[in-house]
């Protein structure tokens, strides 16, 4: 008997399995909530996460995922920093003396010059600007008289290497240097030579 003759249409003999026009597994369409849900679980299981349905081993896959993707982070960050801190630019009226460990390594010219991070130390040194140096005070002369003495003093650094390396403080050591020979210029000289001929 034919699977679709009048009063011998039973479910068994319908060849795809289905009875008056209905699955027989009552079979929809994938279920969008489902495919979301299973979507979600899995991203968050990259982010390091817990997914609704995982088991232990998949958290632990995640987390592991995730701290992955936090070293990579960091590791490019630290990476930019470092190029960053690398390349630095010395102008056209200066010169860079740079310490390696704290000792002289090299004096660089104008320019956009490389260094080793917190290895070299740059001291950049203005060697075209006039410098001035002030100084003032009470002396007494050769014979035996009280002057004030003003004095100013311009200079520009002519090597930027012994500008950082020979003194601890460059402008304090002008000053004494320059009090000092003040004293000896007066104290070995008249008022007279001092108000006149010494007088500049």
């Amino acid at each position: 008997m034919a699977w679709n003759e009048p009063g011998g249409n039973r479910n068994d003999n319908d060849p795809w399995g289905t009875g008056g026009g209905r699955r027989g597994n009552d079979q929809g369409p994938p279920d969008l909530d489902e495919a979301l849900k299973k979507g979600l679980d899995k991203l968050n299981r990259m982010l390091g996460g817990k997914g609704g349905n995982s088991g232990g081993g998949s958290s632990s896959g995640g987390s592991a995922g995730g701290f992955g993707a936090i070293l990579a982070i960091a590791a490019i960050l630290v990476a930019g920093y470092v190029i960053y801190q690398s390349f630095y630019t010395v102008d056209e009226q200066e010169r860079a003396v740079v310490l390696r460990f704290g000792e002289y390594n090299r004096t660089e010219e104008p320019g956009l010059r490389f260094k080793v991070p917190l290895i070299d130390t740059v001291n950049k040194v203005r060697v075209t600007s006039i410098r001035t140096a002030e100084s003032s005070g009470q002396m007494l002369t050769q014979d035996e008289n009280l002057v004030t003495v003003d004095l100013q003093v311009q200079y520009r650094v002519g090597d930027a290497r012994a500008y950082v390396l020979n003194v601890r403080d460059s402008n304090q050591a002008l000053a004494f240097a320059t009090d000092s020979a003040l004293r000896h210029e007066v104290g070995s000289s008249s008022l007279d030579d001092v108000l006149t001929e010494g007088r500049a």
